[in-house]
């Protein structure tokens, strides 16, 4: 049975947050800090910002919690892209909102169980644009935490939570419902470009991407 009861010390059981990590392609990420720092690629993109502070303004998640989510995020950056990173980041902050939404003051991971897992992916699929996303990136946290052995998160609870499916973000919907700038090209426009690679127009290089494209 799980212990929903820590000693004062919330850290007591669980090993120090190193000061910096090395991302998957060579940032070093300093962890010691208000907000985690990394770039979308390497090579100069977006610079996305780990804010704690928007957990720690409500403080539905437990200090423990939170620094459950510290250390997951900085095992995962050596293996995951930034804007994985990022997506689970924002999954911790959008799951307290639901928390305080069904009226919870208070949350550690030992208190999940079938039902909110399922509350939250209800919530997901009825209201948000990613569905089971979140959801999914729940249970990676999870299955993370069994993993690691961690007295919070239960084995047994995770097998029931591998066998919800939870579907994904719709794509494809530009093509769904026949946007006119981004959807499918319509028949008179496609019988354009097949004659155009019939005529031999463009590069080789052009008509050969155009072609798979098609």
């Amino acid at each position: 049975m799980r212990s929903a009861t820590f000693k004062k010390d919330h850290r007591f059981d669980l090993p120090a947050l190193p000061a910096s990590v090395v991302s998957l392609d060579g940032q070093v990420v300093g962890t010691n800090q208000p907000s985690w720092l990394l770039r979308s690629s390497a090579d100069g993109g977006k610079l996305l910002s780990l804010k704690w502070s928007r957990l720690d303004d409500s403080l539905i998640l437990t200090q423990r919690a939170r620094y459950l989510a510290k250390l997951f995020l900085a095992d995962k950056i050596s293996r995951k892209k930034a804007r994985t990173i990022e997506n689970d980041f924002r999954m911790f902050f959008r799951f307290q909102g639901w928390l305080r939404s069904i009226h919870r003051s208070s949350f550690e991971w030992s208190d999940l169980t079938e039902g909110i897992a399922r509350g939250y992916l209800t919530h997901g699929l009825r209201r948000t644009a990613d569905k089971g996303n979140d959801f999914s990136r729940l249970r990676t946290f999870y299955r993370w935490g069994v993993a690691r052995q961690h007295m919070d998160f239960d084995p047994e609870l995770l097998r029931v939570l591998r066998a919800v499916t939870a579907a994904g973000n719709a794509k494809g919907h530009h093509v769904r419902f026949r946007d006119t700038v981004k959807g499918p090209f319509s028949p008179d426009e496609l019988l354009l470009i097949s004659n155009a690679i019939n005529e031999g127009r463009g590069t080789d290089e052009d008509r050969a991407i155009v072609m798979l494209h098609l």
